[in-house]
């Protein structure tokens, strides 16, 4: 257990301290990879908020789950099913997930007065495998929602109604999403982590950079991976 967690906290040093000059999800951190599509993998997430907090994350650098082409988002949605299937078989649950959807590139090596870890703008959507409802708490800053049901729908919601400009989501245990347009709202850093965290009553982990939760990196893999790796053969099986 000793060893690995070092494997772990090695692999995230450089984004935690700040030495990185590159975007964690393109740099592909294998330590807590669970498993890889074509187009998308599974990681760990750095900051667990609580044991099992995953992200299915684009293989290319991508802004956001609705400007993906057409095969990254067929895989992401089979990825999003095998995610809440291994929650409800692990956790007894399907888990929440939510989305910063930007709309921007990687500015990594950009020099500016801002926190360079805010900049990287790489498809990343957040699962917990927790029966929790922030909508309040996003409401407060962001009351303007719109509901979809579908990567489809969501797709079409940021094309047509917010004209490609960026937005907040979050999905519930049915898979319901709510949109929250974000126009040129200053959003705090990591707000719905923040919330997540809030609303668990855990709020001193809802910032990466502070909790890294690496001890939490090895039950949750253990558990997981198995059941991930299974329900990902059988669905590409599946497909044969």
């Amino acid at each position: 257990m000793n060893e690995n967690r070092k494997v772990y906290e090695d692999a995230i040093r450089p984004y935690i301290t700040g030495e990185a000059e590159s975007c964690s999800y393109c740099d592909h951190l294998d330590p807590l990879i669970l498993i890889e599509g074509v187009h998308t993998y599974v990681t760990l997430a750095i900051g667990q908020i609580v044991e099992g907090y995953v992200q299915i994350c684009t293989q290319k650098h991508r802004t956001a789950a609705t400007g993906l082409f057409k095969p990254e988002s067929i895989e992401l949605a089979g990825m999003k099913k095998i995610v809440r299937a291994a929650y409800r078989e692990v956790y007894g649950n399907p888990g929440v997930a939510f989305e910063n959807g930007k709309a921007g590139s990687c500015l990594w090596k950009e020099k500016t007065e801002h926190n360079m870890k805010d900049l990287c703008h790489h498809t990343h959507i957040h699962y917990l495998p927790v029966e929790i409802d922030i909508r309040k708490r996003i409401e407060e800053t962001l009351p303007e929602v719109i509901i979809v049901h579908s990567l489809r729908e969501l797709a079409e919601v940021r094309r047509d109604e917010l004209e490609s400009r960026p937005y907040l989501y979050f999905e519930d245990g049915s898979e319901t999403g709510y949109v929250y347009p974000v126009d040129d709202m200053k959003i705090p850093r990591q707000f719905l982590r923040k919330c997540a965290a809030e609303e668990l009553g855990v709020p001193e982990r809802a910032d990466w950079l502070t909790y890294p939760g690496v001890e939490l990196f090895e039950k949750g893999k253990e558990k997981l991976q198995p059941v991930l790796t299974r329900l990902h053969d059988e669905s590409k099986n599946g497909r044969k």
